[in-house]
Formats: structure tokens, sequence, C-alpha cells
């Protein structure tokens, strides 16, 4: 009930949050900060062993260019754990009406072009996993990481499907640019960030209201050519259709 209540606060334009945000930005930091004081993990993202990757990016083996991470950090297989650039791309589980898919288009208008480092997060491939949202997945992503590679070729490009989902909070809280696709896990981060976020204009937040004030570091993707691509709509495409129209200018 906890957890449907807090939903339906998020949907829906008169719920708490919306109009208490400082007090929803202090309680997520304070807990944020007590976990990362207490996290025992390395101080840095380790890729440098066949585990690690397939641990880092999930089930389907991306390939990872590790010369070029070495020559980007200076130490083989490391990198750090906050990215200057932290994407949240849901996928498995799209196809609610008003949820949907994040155009490509709408990193190149939001990722500075002298990113360094930039993460895509995305949930387990395990989760719901129905092999035709499991292929679907697997084709966006190697889509998107090829996409994002050839216009940021100075940037280290990392998919992360079901990494740690307290880090993947952290990232998304102190990376410097946060994008943000239609999901309530991005929300979080997206009030407390300090640096420039992006969020996708949404049913699932205060029903498309988007004069609430979140904060100065937080701007609505209000442009048409930035809203999702309804996952409803593309249920009945096939993947290749679906990642054409994604990579669309």
């Amino acid at each position: 009930m906890c957890v449907l209540s807090v939903a339906r606060h998020v949907e829906w334009s008169y719920g708490l949050m919306h109009r208490h945000q400082r007090l929803v930005r202090d309680m997520f930091l304070s807990a944020l900060h007590e976990y990362w004081a207490r996290r025992t993990g390395p101080p840095f993202l380790d890729v440098s062993g066949a585990a690690a990757v397939k641990i880092l990016i999930g089930k389907d083996a991306l390939s990872y260019d590790q010369s070029t991470a070495a020559q980007a950090v200076g130490v083989e297989g490391k990198l750090p754990l906050i990215p200057d650039v932290a994407v949240h791309y849901r996928c498995g589980d799209n196809t609610v009406t008003h949820y949907g898919f994040t155009p490509f288009r709408v990193f190149t208008a939001t990722i500075p072009a002298n990113a360094r480092f930039i993460y895509v997060m995305a949930e387990s491939p395990t989760r719901n996993a129905r092999p035709d949202r499991v292929e679907r997945c697997s084709a966006i992503f190697h889509a998107l990481r090829t996409y994002l590679m050839a216009r940021y070729p100075a940037a280290v490009v990392v998919i992360m499907q079901g990494h740690d989902m307290f880090e993947d909070l952290a990232r998304l809280t102190f990376a410097n640019t946060t994008i943000c696709s239609v999901s309530t896990y991005c929300l979080w981060p997206a009030l407390a960030n300090n640096g420039t976020v992006y969020f996708p204009v949404t049913k699932l937040i205060a029903k498309e209201n988007t004069s609430f004030d979140y904060g100065p570091s937080f701007h609505w993707l209000v442009a048409d050519k930035h809203r999702a691509i309804k996952g409803s709509e593309a249920l009945s495409w096939s993947h290749k259709k679906l990642v054409e129209r994604l990579k669309a200018p």
C-alpha cells in the first residue's frame, strides 16, 4: 500500500511531494549520503575483467573498448564511480501508454560536447524477462551505444544493465548532467541533483503539469521532438523499426 500510495502521489498533481519538493529532496539526500558513507566497495568502477564487464552491462555481451578506458583514466580497467553524464534509460516493460522509449536525439541535445564519461543505466534484463522484451532492449542498447560513441568519440560510453540500484541512484544524483527517461525511479535523483537535469514531460509525473518548481537544476524536455515514443504505439513494431525511429534525427 505504501508503494501504491507513493506512485499515486507522484502521478497526481495534488500529491504532497510536488508542493513540498525541498522536503522530499532533503529526505532523499539524507538517505543517499547515509548509504554512501556505509558503502564498502572500491572507490572506482572496475571493468578490468570479463566477469566485471558482464556484470556491468548485464547479460548481453556488449563490446567494451578497455584500451579507450585505460587511455581516458590512466589506469587500465578502472573508471570513476560517478560519471560526468548519467543517463537513465528504462526499457524492458515500457509498454504502458504513458511510459515509452526516449528518442536518441534527446541525448545530442543535452549531453555536453566535452563529456568524458557517459554511463547509461537501465534495469536488469531479467526483470520482466519476456524473450521479446529482452531482444528489444538488446537491440536498443547496441544501437544507443554505437550512436553515442559516434557523436562523442572522446568519451567513454558504458551501458549498465542491472547494476547496484543504490550506486545508480548516486550516479544520477551526483553527475554533472543527468538525463531521465519516463520513470519515477529517476525522479528522486532529479529532484536532488545540483548539476543539470533533464526530465521528459509525462503523465506519470503530476499529469504533465510542468508548473511546479523542482529547483534551478531541473529542466523539462518540453519539445515535441523530445517526447518518448509511447510503448503502446511501439508494441506492434519490429525491433528494427523501433530502433530506426529512436535513431531518427
